[in-house]
């Protein structure tokens, strides 16, 4: 869920963090050509590698929903993420994901990190924000 008090993360901000997600550690990023390419054999129609370019760096604030879908699709996350108002929880699980690939973490266990209830049956947001911290200080 995102907090009423937190600032909205821009798209291409979010986009960006999938694509720092979306490879092995010590392996460079996937390009904008590899998810173009990527992206047209999900929706069977080219995607040029511009328009990803253009998603990136916000020059296209507001890509079409099937766009948006076909991207987190891609980097297999939630469709929350990209294209509802809701993502704030998701957010924090790719940049738990990151921190954890960046600090060496060899295998980190996600089943338990869907979107939680309010009877608290998965790990709360303050947790992860938490380990993010802990792990940052593995890699200073």
């Amino acid at each position: 869920m995102t907090r009423a008090d937190e600032q909205p993360i821009p798209l291409s901000t979010r986009v960006n963090r999938l694509f720092e997600w979306g490879h092995r550690r010590g392996d460079p990023e996937q390009t904008n050509e590899e998810v173009a390419l990527a992206l047209g054999d999900r929706l069977r129609r080219p995607v040029e590698p511009q328009m990803v370019e253009s998603i990136r760096d916000g020059s296209l604030a507001d890509p079409p929903l099937d766009l948006r879908d076909a991207v987190a699709d891609h980097f297999e996350v939630s469709r929350v993420y990209l294209s509802g108002s809701d993502y704030g929880y998701v957010d924090t699980q790719v940049r738990l994901c990151i921190s954890a690939r960046d600090a060496g973490v060899r295998s980190l266990s996600m089943r338990s990190l869907a979107d939680p209830d309010p009877a608290g049956g998965a790990l709360p947001r303050q947790a992860m924000e938490e380990l993010i911290g802990l792990l940052a200080r593995l890699t200073d």
